[in-house]
């Protein structure tokens, strides 16, 4: 009996280990980089660059700096 009770808490720690790898593997942070130039390959400083998340919608706003990074 102590053995089947040992197996069935051994089975129940791999699964939720299992199972809390799969969570940690999901990331919700990603980067983007760039720089703005024109036609003429000149850099646009101030310029208004707007990244929306097609699955949930949100739209993140930023500015580029003097060197159009």
């Amino acid at each position: 009996m102590q053995r089947l009770h040992r197996l069935r808490i051994c089975a129940i720690s791999l699964a939720l280990f299992s199972l809390s790898a799969i969570g940690f593997a999901q990331g919700s942070r990603g980067s983007i980089t760039g720089k703005i130039l024109d036609p003429q390959n000149a850099v646009i400083p101030g310029a208004t660059v707007v990244v929306t998340d097609v699955l949930n919608g949100v739209a993140t706003k930023v500015i580029s700096n003097q060197t159009g990074y």
